[in-house]
């Protein structure tokens, strides 16, 4: 009894200071960037290099958090030609099926959901310009906030009054670059929740709209901006679905993976499923808006559906799947880090002195 406490008390102090290294080196990559604010000053285009650059690095660090601290298997399901881009095998990048440059939408279950999307732009070799459009709220962490400012996040307040102009102003950015991108967003706006289902529910009522039963009602113009402004430089959407195993069809993901569960009792999803399909941006109906709307809605009629067959089988499809762990491809990459962890010694350093002072 004694032994299987220690065990466990041992696994608790490894895995907070995992996350806790986790944390430092973000706040590390953050005191890079702004030690390299200067540049924007003398050469724009270094700059802007240098801050991809700390976007790959937080990327790398994603991907050791995953690995380390939620080691999960990806179920990866869909059309074999867009999954054949997750096969590495010597030839396939000859012929990439998913183009370097798209949007992402996916169904929002927990706070963590960012994380997987990120291992999909590590593993296309693109997790140095991805963007995900945010609630306003984070923008307000203390050293993080600005650190996901810096890396071109997109903060929205809910308000679209407040919001068009500011998601217009970053959307003609990105459509002027000729860099990879990966844009992410959540149209449903929050996390599927015993608080916000109701909510969701009762509005579908009120305005005679689809009622889902494992999805929110999506929202519809940040979207519609999205892809209005990204339709020449952007050719695929990507509708992505999402499901932890272990989650049950009367349960919610965010109760039963928590930060703290992860890191306090062990409990991560041992498979996270992601089913992908590939929407050509030119055939979506973008010439009106309520058409657009009811195109989007049909869009989540259909997520529900995959959902609902989610909980009753374990697995979306029968359809082509694949299945990846998390990890590096090298711990070689971890190299890729070394101005972060010089930052993070010579704070450490400083701390001691100043406190051998005190």
């Amino acid at each position: 009894m004694i032994l299987k406490t220690v065990t466990i008390l041992y696994s608790q102090f490894a895995r907070s200071a995992i996350f806790l290294g986790f944390i430092c080196i973000c706040i590390g990559i953050t005191i890079l960037q702004l030690l390299g604010k200067p540049l924007y000053f003398w050469k724009q285009n270094w700059y802007h290099t240098f801050m991809r650059r700390t976007k790959r690095q937080t990327g790398i660090a994603c991907i050791m958090l995953l690995q380390w601290l939620m080691p999960s298997d990806i179920v990866l399901s869909g059309d074999k030609k867009i999954l054949s881009d997750f096969e590495e095998l010597p030839n396939l990048q000859e012929d990439i099926q998913m183009y370097n440059r798209f949007i992402l939408i996916v169904n929002h279950q927990i706070s963590t959901d960012w994380l997987y999307i990120w291992w999909i732009a590590y593993i296309k070799k693109i997790h140095d310009g991805i963007y995900i459009i945010l609630k306003d709220s984070l923008r307000k962490i203390p050293v993080i906030g600005w650190g996901m400012k810096t890396f071109g996040f997109i903060f929205l307040s809910r308000s679209w009054s407040k919001d068009y102009h500011k998601l217009k102003n970053h959307l003609e950015h990105l459509s002027l670059q000729n860099e990879s991108m990966l844009l992410l967003l959540y149209p449903e706006g929050t996390n599927f929740s015993s608080n916000t289902k109701p909510q969701s529910l009762i509005y579908a009522k009120k305005k005679n709209l689809p009622m889902l039963d494992y999805v929110l009602l999506p929202r519809i113009k940040g979207l519609y901006l999205c892809l209005m402004h990204l339709n020449k430089s952007t050719k695929y959407l990507y509708n992505c679905t999402i499901g932890y195993q272990g989650v049950m069809y009367n349960e919610y993901a965010q109760d039963i993976f928590t930060f703290k569960s992860i890191i306090m009792n062990l409990k991560f999803p041992e498979n996270v499923h992601i089913h992908f399909q590939k929407i050509d941006i030119n055939k979506i109906p973008l010439d009106n808006e309520e058409k657009f709307k009811n195109w989007l809605y049909e869009l989540w009629i259909e997520k529900d559906k995959l959902m609902h067959q989610f909980f009753n089988q374990g697995y979306f499809s029968d359809s082509f799947i694949i299945k990846k762990k998390i990890k590096l491809r090298s711990t070689i990459e971890i190299l890729e880090l070394w101005d972060v962890f010089i930052i993070i010694f010579l704070f450490i350093i400083s701390m001691y002195h100043l406190l051998k002072k005190i």
